[in-house]
Formats: structure tokens, C-alpha cells, sequence
């Protein structure tokens, strides 16, 4: 899981996407924040960066485990990194069987169960923000 020819954390390609999406990734960057801000250019006016990550899951190191987001800490980082605070949209979803499930080993038998949201046990939370006009 190392993909060392591109680095968001140091760099920003010289194009620009409709939407960028980051599906359980950011948890692992050592510099969120720099690579967040490198979004931005990445997108095109209007663009989408969609932003998944994990919350009440236990640590998973491939290669590092840094940071965890709830719902609200992620809208205010997205603002901090530059993106429209009225332009974001956050949300989660989670339970406590969900948040046990992943205790002593990860969980793979999720369809086969109740799988209703309790917002205080978030497994997940994710974020979409529209860049600027």
C-alpha cells in the first residue's frame, strides 16, 4: 500500500478533476491539512472532493494510522484548508454492534446483520465540499 510516485502530501498535479475522491485514505497521511489544500487546485471550479474516513474503528497500520474526524472536526478542517464552510456537507453512520464488530478482528459479515444508524457510535464519517465558484 505504498504508492510512492505521487505524494498529495507534497505535491499537486498539473491537472484538474470533476471530483477527487479519498475513500478511507486520509486517516493514513502524516499532513492531512497540506494535502487537503493541495485538493483545491486539483479541482475544477464547482468540483467535488469527497472525503471518507474512519471514526470508532480500531488502529490499522498500513503504512501509518494518524488522525480520526468526527463529523464536525471534519467540516471545520475542510474550512480550515480552504474549502466554503455553506459548501460542505458532512455525515456519519455507525452502532454499538458495528463499533463491537471491529474489537478483536475486522468485521466482513456487515449485510448479514440490522445495519441502523446510532449518530454517538460513528464508524464512519464522510465529507463532500464543493470548491468555489
Amino acid at each position: 500500500m505504498n504508492w510512492s510516485q505521487y505524494d498529495i502530501c507534497e505535491h499537486v498535479l498539473d491537472r484538474q478533476f470533476d471530483v477527487i475522491i479519498a475513500d478511507n485514505v486520509w486517516e493514513h497521511l502524516p499532513y492531512p491539512a497540506r494535502a487537503t489544500r493541495h485538493v483545491l487546485p486539483m479541482l475544477r471550479t464547482g468540483g467535488i472532493f469527497i472525503n471518507i474516513t474512519p471514526f470508532l474503528i480500531r488502529r490499522h497500520l498500513e503504512p501509518t494510522d494518524c488522525t480520526r474526524w468526527t463529523e464536525m472536526g471534519m467540516r471545520y478542517f475542510l474550512e480550515d484548508c480552504g474549502f466554503d464552510p455553506t459548501a460542505i456537507h458532512t455525515g456519519s453512520w455507525g452502532n454499538r454492534a458495528a463499533v463491537r464488530a471491529n474489537f478483536n478482528r475486522w468485521a466482513r459479515t456487515g449485510w448479514r446483520r440490522r445495519l441502523p444508524n446510532a449518530r454517538d457510535f460513528p464508524v464512519t464519517v464522510w465529507a463532500f465540499a464543493r470548491k468555489p465558484e
